[in-house]
Order: structure tokens, then sequence, then C-alpha cells
């Protein structure tokens, strides 16, 4: 969330670079460590998006800055955890072709999946879906209820390949059918577009929303990061208001301290003196 809200304020005012790419780094390296790919991979494309809202277009550059460090994310874990056929005792460029299956299964895997989703309705059990949110809240709070499983059954994809993920219309559609899929689709483009003029305007709190739609956006292909990620986004709302509180008061501060030379004598400021 910092990473993306300083890269944020770096790409308005220029400034501090090398102190925002260590946050970066650093937020990449934790991800790394704990032998998890989906919260880097979030954070990369989210600062994708901040760098498409903040520049008004995708730059060939600004994609392979990125680009890079993304598919460095994803065989890298898959090397480190085995995930997907990789040999751990083989050479990393060995196992070119177990990355680049394990790529193209998360990539149109979760539509073969949602497949059979629809056509066995009933087969796939339910993570909560839209209501997980409200079942997690629920459950934090001490109230008695059951929260399911945020990673649904595998199914068979194809010979030798197994998934668990079925894009975002799974979570909408196991629990409320096509047309409960529709309504909550359409809820989340007013929602999406909504945050998208407020980025546009340069509000730094919708900028950072805004990278993080993207990343759920295209990686709606296998997941929701949405409606289920909803305790994050709040977290996002929260924590960045507070920042951008701080900082405006830190700003409010330092002009009226310029206003007034700094030492209350309007005489001495910079605005007497035409600066």
């Amino acid at each position: 969330m910092l990473s993306v809200y300083f890269y944020n304020i770096y790409k308005k005012n220029k400034q501090n670079k090398i102190l925002v790419f260590a946050v970066i780094l650093v937020a990449l390296i934790y991800q790394l460590l704990m032998g998890t790919r989906s919260g880097a991979v979030d954070m990369i494309l989210a600062l994708l998006g901040v760098e498409i809202i903040r520049e008004g277009k995708l730059k060939f550059k600004s994609f392979i800055k990125l680009g890079i460090p993304l598919i460095f994310v994803i065989t890298f874990i898959a090397y480190f955890v085995g995930k997907s056929g990789v040999d751990k005792t083989k050479p990393f460029l060995q196992n070119i072709g177990a990355f680049y299956k394990d790529i193209i299964t998360y990539l149109f895997g979760g539509m073969a999946a949602f497949d059979k989703a629809v056509m066995y309705h009933g087969l796939i059990s339910s993570n909560g879906g839209v209501k997980r949110f409200f079942l997690q809240t629920a459950k934090s709070f001490g109230f008695n209820v059951y929260v399911p499983s945020l990673h649904m059954q595998f199914t068979s994809i194809g010979p030798g390949l197994v998934t668990n993920v079925y894009t975002i219309y799974s979570y909408y559609y196991i629990d409320y059918g096509l047309l409960g899929t529709c309504f909550f689709v359409f809820l989340l483009g007013i929602i999406s577009s909504f945050i998208y003029k407020k980025a546009k305007s340069g509000n730094d709190l919708y900028c950072v929303l805004y990278g993080f739609f993207v990343s759920g956006i295209i990686l709606s292909v296998y997941n929701e990061n949405f409606y289920t990620n909803l305790n994050f986004l709040i977290k996002v709302i929260i924590i960045i208001s507070i920042l951008e509180f701080l900082k405006r008061l830190r700003l409010s501060r330092y002009n009226t301290s310029c206003q007034y030379g700094g030492d209350g004598n309007f005489e001495n400021s910079g605005i007497y003196r035409g600066n």
C-alpha cells in the first residue's frame, strides 16, 4: 500500500526517487521472502496503474520497467516453492518449460475452470464471495459465523492440469447465478468509473485506488480482488486519507511560516519580498 502511495507521490513531483524505489524494493523482497507472489504481483500491477493515470498513457519504457520485475517474481517464486512441475534440483533456466506452463495455466486455466462451474453448478463450493468481508468482520467481533476458505477446491482443466482459480465471475455466479453476476459486475463498473474520474483530477487517494483497481481488472482472469478484498481497500482509504491529512497539515504550517517569515513578522515574509 505504502509503496504504491509513495510511487504516486513521486510520479507527481519527481522527487525522492531513490527513497521511493528503496521502499518498493523492500516491499518486493518482503513478499519474496514470504514465498508468496500474489502480493508482489498485485503491487507491481498497481504501480503500473499509477503509471498510467499519472502519465496519461502506458509508455513502452514503463511497461518494460515494471514487466521485468513481474516476470521475475512469478518465475522466482515458482522455482522457490516448486510450483507447477518446477524441479528445484535443476538449474533455473532448465525450468523454462515449467515456468511457461505455470503462466499459461494462470492466464487461461481460470476460464476453463469457470466453464465447469457453470456446466456443473453446485460442484464448486463458494468461498464466501461478496459476503466474505461481512462474514470476516462479524467473526472478528466474536459472532459465531462460518467463514469459508478463501481458496477454492481444485478441478481438472485438461490432461495433467488442475487449478483452483475460476476467474472473477465465479465469485458472483456460484452464489447468485447469472443475474447476480450481471448486477455485481455492473456495480463494480460504476465504482471503477467513479474512481477513474477522481484519479484523473489528480487526487492522490483515488490515484492509489485506481492502481489497485487496474491490478484487480488485470488479475480478473483468475481471481476476484474487489468485493473479497474489501477489507484491504478500506484500509487503503483510511491510511492514505490520514497520510494526506498529515501532508496538508504540514503544508499549511509551512505556508503560514513562510507568510510571516518564520517569526510572525509580515514585513519579513516571502510574500512581502515578492518571493
